[in-house]
């Protein structure tokens, strides 16, 4: 984690290396557009992310709702036993 936010850093390698071989005068401006890119890459995912939330939510509202099952399964069975005795009983 250290690595994305270290940059200007001298030899540390990656782009923290590739600064220090650029003029002085210019290190501060890179290193500041660096962290603009990463901060506006950031901002943009996140407005990625919100309105994927307000689509999945208006989809998750316009979903249709089932009834779920009124009986429990012991009393399906009870009743399917009855229906069985019942037909083996009348001849």
């Amino acid at each position: 984690m250290g690595s994305l936010t270290s940059v200007g850093g001298g030899s540390s390698g990656g782009f923290g290396q590739f600064v220090s071989q650029v003029p002085a005068q210019f290190q501060l401006a890179m290193v500041d557009g660096f962290h603009q890119a990463f901060s506006m890459a950031l901002a943009n995912s996140m407005w990625i992310v919100v309105g994927a939330g307000v689509l999945s939510l208006g989809a998750a509202l316009l979903l249709k709702e089932l009834s779920l099952k009124t009986t429990s399964g012991a009393q399906d069975a009870e009743a399917h036993l009855n229906r069985i005795a019942a037909e083996t009983v009348e001849p």
